[in-house]
């Protein structure tokens, strides 16, 4: 059965991963045990937290691994790994604003509305496959409302 994980990544380690063309997702140490159930096949969705936005989505497709090379823009290392392949980014300007998806998803539920930051605040969640799909199709749906807002109307011209 596969896991759906919800990562939480500032600005400079989402372009650090970006520039890597999303190749590989590192944990801290203090992640250790919770990121041992990941597994091949499992499901990421990006959360870049100091823009409070979802970016995309990722498949896991390795066993976790320790490698303690310097890869991040942060003290610790986050050594413990896993090999990933996007399934989709959004360009930034299509990023999806988190307050417009967030009160969909039950995760978020035990917090009060108005703070609904405080429920992403750790690097690493389990979110379920409901909470997952939500957020899923918001990043799909993403850039359509755009490009059908901006077509030309049809008919004649005068």
């Amino acid at each position: 059965m596969n896991t759906y994980w919800l990562i939480n990544i500032n600005d400079n380690n989402y372009n650090v991963l970006k520039g890597r063309s999303f190749d590989i997702l590192g944990f801290p140490n203090s992640y250790n045990k919770l990121t041992n159930k990941i597994a091949k096949k499992d499901n990421l969705v990006f959360y870049i937290s100091t823009s409070k936005v979802f970016s995309g989505y990722a498949e896991v497709t390795s066993d976790k691994f320790y490698d303690d090379e310097k890869i991040w823009q942060e003290k610790e290392i986050s050594p413990y790994r896993v090999k990933i392949k996007s399934k989709k980014i959004l360009s930034e300007e299509n990023y999806v604003e988190a307050s417009d998806v967030v009160p969909s998803l039950n995760y978020v539920r035990k917090w009060p509305p108005e703070k609904w930051e405080l429920a992403l605040m750790n690097r690493v969640h389990v979110i379920s496959h409901n909470d997952f799909m939500i957020i899923k199709a918001s990043i799909d749906g993403a850039g359509k409302k755009l490009k059908r807002n901006n077509k030309k109307p049809r008919g004649k011209n005068l």
